[in-house]
């Protein structure tokens, strides 16, 4: 009996014979691609028949490493390889997601990479400009502390990452609906959402770190979008943009009207 395994990463395909692969054997390892992914493989009779690379009795397992669950990838390098994955790898990341997983491993993922960084730009925004905030807090009330502001800003910062992951996910989702490309629904696009938190990770560097993190971030959700929706470059890219112009409007109204009133 064959059994065709295909790396959901880059889509290489191994026949292997059934009676090679060990019992409880339930991950393999791309020999193309060192992707560790458990084997979810149905059965085929007529692989032989394929154009795919067939394998010999003899180096079978060799070329394509079956793991133990007990080999398969740490915590924190996993972490590690989706982090790397999302920032410089996004459209064959995004193409392998795999939707019988649910939300739990991308919303971890939002949570932990997305609370880092907004951490690390307040920090930054804190620690750089103490001396303006400090003269806007005593305008604005003496009682206020800045030490006291900066704490309560890195203990809600989780809350405020994952209120940003829902909102933007409800957001995009909609106009997504509207425009027929949310093939995927809200699930697909919430972890769409969850996993372009990666991109929060550049508010590490100081200074210009958010600013890089705004435009990694937007190009991201918009090749998430295409690629897990199975949607087109145009609808991804105008579902980001509506919200984008709805919002930049009543901003750009009040500088005017607010410009007007000091002229």
């Amino acid at each position: 009996m064959i059994i065709n395994i295909t790396c959901p990463n880059c889509h290489f395909s191994k026949n292997v014979p059934k009676e090679k692969i060990p019992e409880g054997i339930k991950y393999a390892k791309c020999p193309r691609c060192s992707n560790t992914f458990e084997i979810t493989a149905v059965n085929d009779q007529d692989a032989d028949s394929k154009e795919n690379e067939s394998m010999d009795s003899a180096d079978d397992i060799n070329t394509y490493s079956v793991q133990s669950p007990a080999d398969e990838t740490g915590y924190f390098t996993g972490l590690w390889k989706k982090l790397t994955g999302v920032l410089f790898s996004p459209v064959l990341f995004f193409s392998s997601v795999r939707y019988e997983e649910g939300v739990t491993d991308p919303f971890a993922f939002g949570i932990l990479i997305g609370s880092i960084g907004f951490m690390f730009d307040i920090f930054w925004t804190f620690l750089l400009r103490s001396k303006e905030l400090s003269f806007i807090l005593e305008t604005l009330s003496k009682s206020i502390n800045i030490n006291n502001l900066f704490l309560g800003y890195i203990i809600i910062s989780p809350f405020l990452v994952l209120l940003f992951m829902l909102v933007s996910t409800l957001v995009l989702n909609f106009c997504l609906f509207i425009l027929r490309g949310s093939n995927r629904g809200i699930t697909g696009t919430f972890r769409v959402s969850a996993y372009s938190n990666a991109a929060l990770i550049f508010c590490l560097i100081p200074y210009i770190g958010g600013y890089i993190a705004l435009v990694w971030w937007l190009i991201v959700l918009v090749i998430g979008l295409k690629a897990v929706h199975e949607t087109s470059t145009l609808k991804a890219l105008f579902s980001l943009l509506i919200p984008l112009f709805f919002l930049l409007v009543p901003v750009i109204a009040a500088v005017i009207l607010f410009a007007s009133i000091i002229i």
